[in-house]
This record gives structure tokens, sequence and C-alpha cells, in this order.
């Protein structure tokens, strides 16, 4: 499973470069699915050459109507290709094989509705996605923000996460304090570019995660994070 595939510049295709380089390296020239969490470039621009180079399952996404040529793009190669195109929204279940539960937990109907007629507000209507295998659960934030989170805390125990990739790369926006203790998470990765035009992660945000005893990984710093689970142990493996 895949979740975005970072972004596509005139200078640099990251799923070109980075995504599909190492899949290929890990022997993996399937996926189940590919999880495009909303159609902003630095997420969706590299899942084109991913779609090119793996045989790919189904699509998950949101209905958005987004002006993107990602997004045409996207639509051109999966009906090229008979790739299954599912939308879905909080609440919705996800099952890959017998041991993995997914729960989508967000978008609900009207943060995709407030998108739609504003698209400044696309990164609250990201795809927020639980994953519970074993004894551990994974969450995954996209680029939700604050108002999301707010949504998400209806869940209560549920979020609660081993390990919780943080929303919108770390930034001032996102992990609100009380967001973050009802997660939990034993670990928290921060997808962000190292030199960013943004400076992010937000020093802030990094403060309170460490007061919180929260093992940091950012890719920034430490590249790619990688983790192995067998569903009882979860071990960092970079």
């Amino acid at each position: 499973i895949l979740i975005d595939a970072g972004d596509c510049t005139e200078y640099n295709d990251y799923g070109e470069r980075v995504v599909v380089p190492f899949l290929q390296r890990n022997g993996i020239d399937h996926l189940n699915a590919v999880i495009i969490t909303h159609p902003h470039s630095d997420h969706i621009g590299g899942i084109p050459a991913v779609l090119k180079q793996c045989r790919v399952d189904r699509i998950i996404r949101t209905p958005f109507e987004y002006p993107s040529p990602f997004c045409r793009c996207v639509d051109s190669l999966a009906a090229s290709k008979q790739i299954i195109c599912q939308n879905v929204s909080a609440g919705d279940t996800l099952f890959f094989g017998s041991d993995v539960l997914c729960l989508v937990m967000h978008p609900t109907p009207p943060f995709v509705q407030r998108a739609n007629q504003n698209p400044h507000l696309l990164n609250d209507a990201s795809i927020v996605i639980a994953f519970y295998y074993g004894q551990h659960a994974f969450l995954f934030a996209g680029d939700a923000e604050i108002e999301s989170e707010r949504a998400l805390m209806r869940y209560g125990p549920l979020l609660r996460s081993d390990l919780l990739k943080v929303g919108h790369h770390g930034s001032i926006t996102d992990s609100s304090e009380s967001f973050i203790d009802s997660v939990r998470p034993g670990y928290a990765v921060i997808s962000v570019g190292a030199f960013n035009r943004f400076g992010l992660p937000s020093t802030k945000r990094m403060a309170m995660l460490n007061n919180k005893n929260i093992k940091l990984v950012r890719t920034d710093r430490n590249g790619a994070a990688q983790f192995f689970s067998d569903g009882r142990h979860l071990t960092r493996l970079r």
C-alpha cells in the first residue's frame, strides 16, 4: 500500500527518482492500493510515475473537483490500465488481507464540499487513515490541520497509535497538543524536505513533541524512515 508519492516539478519527479527505485530495490512491482490523500502536487505529483511502473489494483481518494494536470494524468492512466478508483470518506473501512484493518477517519463530506468550493481549504480535506495490524496501530495524517484534528477527536481511543505520520510536514497549523495527547504515539515521523522554503518543521511543534518524550524521525535529517512490524513487535530499521 502506497500513500502519496512526493512532488513532481520541472526539475525532479520524486515518484520516478525516489519512490519507484525504492519499490524496485525491495522487489515490489505490485501494489494492492495507492492512496492519494489530496491532490496537492507535493503529494500526487509522483503518482503517475508509480502507475506507469507498477501494477496497481486500486486507487483510493476523495471526490475533489480540483483543476490539476496531475489529477488528469492519474485519471487517464487509471482508465488506460483499468485500475479501480474508489472514493472514500470518514467512516469507511478497507481490508487488506485477513489481519490488516484500515479505517478512514477523515474527511467527512462537509470538509470535501468546503474544499471543492475553496481550494485553499484542501489540506483540511486530506484523507486521514489508520491501520491496525496485530497489537499495533499506525496513523497517517496527510496534510490535516488543526480543524481536521478537532473533528478527529470524536474517535477517542481509536486515535491511539504506536506511530504517527505527522500532518502537514510538522507545520504550526497542525499537531495541536490535545490531538497529540489523544494519539499518544511512540514514534512521530515528519516527512519534510531539507532546507525547504517554508522553514518546516515548526520549532514550536518539535519542542512540544520532544517534551512528551516521543521519538522523532525527520526525513530532512534521517532520510527515509523504515519500520518493521510482525503485529507483535515494532522495530525501527532506520
